[in-house]
């Protein structure tokens, strides 16, 4: 399969809780399941894609659907907390955790908006199980055109002949079904501000507009457009609120094209002339004039 973007792509992985990895499963077990999925989750972290973990469970009868079916199997009573609970050592800082009421993780919630406002074009879809949460997911992904793609040893259902009907018949209609091992990330040309920015450096838009600068954990690869992109966003704020977001990148060109000398890397980023600190951030003052006056006191 082409190499993923990891600043376009997003793994989602479905009900991997407490109250449903156990029990029987086919073809493969839940625990099986659970350390393939914290193992991509972990490449994708490294990689600097968004991972989102999707839970179900009822808090409240309200939200369970309805049990006119011929075969009901969803509760008559809200789950526990416990039943709503990741596996043990799943979810991590920077994870996106999504409740929902359904089989499929788009319906009654806002996963859509979250992906679309982090410019995410493809979904890699694992969990459990195979032709309920997985499929429903995949369906509704598939139709609100997203590129789908399953990563086939990372799911399993209640059977191994159930598991095998919508990997043979559905997934490759909708889907690119693949193996873990497949999984492989190439940058690609996205240039989204909240698509490769946001999300690879912690940087917000909104803080960028508010004067509210945080620094990052990383710096990108050189000839990122998202640089470029981010400069020309700050075009309307002070230059060294620009040359400061900058220095904190340990960049010192606009474009990223070349990274600063190790003995510019020790010295810590100035901050903008009258810029005050304010639970870790530095936010503009209301009257900059103000402040440089108590600076040069």
């Amino acid at each position: 399969m082409p190499t993923l973007d990891p600043a376009t792509t997003a793994l989602i992985l479905i009900d991997l809780q407490k109250g449903i990895v156990a029990g029987d499963k086919g073809p493969r077990s839940g625990a099986e399941v659970v350390a393939s999925a914290k193992e991509l989750a972990s490449r994708f972290r490294a990689a600097g894609a968004l991972v989102v973990l999707v839970h179900v469970g009822f808090r409240d009868r309200a939200d369970i659907p309805s049990s006119s079916v011929d075969r009901p199997t969803l509760p008559k009573e809200a789950t526990p907390a416990s039943f709503m609970e990741f596996v043990e050592g799943l979810e991590q800082d920077g994870d996106i955790a999504v409740l929902k009421h359904h089989w499929g993780a788009f319906t009654g919630t806002d996963l859509d908006l979250k992906l679309r406002r982090r410019g995410i074009r493809t979904v890699v879809l694992g969990g459990i199980a195979t032709n309920f949460g997985v499929e429903s997911t995949a369906r509704s992904a598939w139709e609100l055109s997203y590129d789908v793609v399953i990563v086939e040893d990372v799911t399993t259902s209640r059977s191994a002949p159930l598991h095998a009907f919508a990997v043979e018949h559905i997934f490759p209609q909708i889907a690119r079904v693949v193996k873990a091992r497949d999984i492989a990330f190439g940058h690609g040309a996205d240039t989204s501000l909240r698509g490769v920015f946001a999300r690879n450096h912690g940087i917000e838009r909104e803080r960028i507009q508010n004067h509210d600068f945080a620094a990052p954990q990383s710096h990108p690869s050189p000839g990122f457009p998202a640089l470029q992109m981010l400069i020309d966003d700050l075009a309307g704020q002070p230059e060294e609120a620009r040359h400061f977001v900058l220095r904190h990148l340990e960049l010192d060109s606009l474009t990223g094209v070349a990274s600063m000398q190790p003995a510019e890397r020790q010295q810590p980023p100035r901050k903008p002339r009258g810029y005050r600190e304010q639970r870790g951030f530095l936010r503009k003052p209301a009257d900059p004039a103000k402040a440089r006056a108590q600076q040069s006191q």
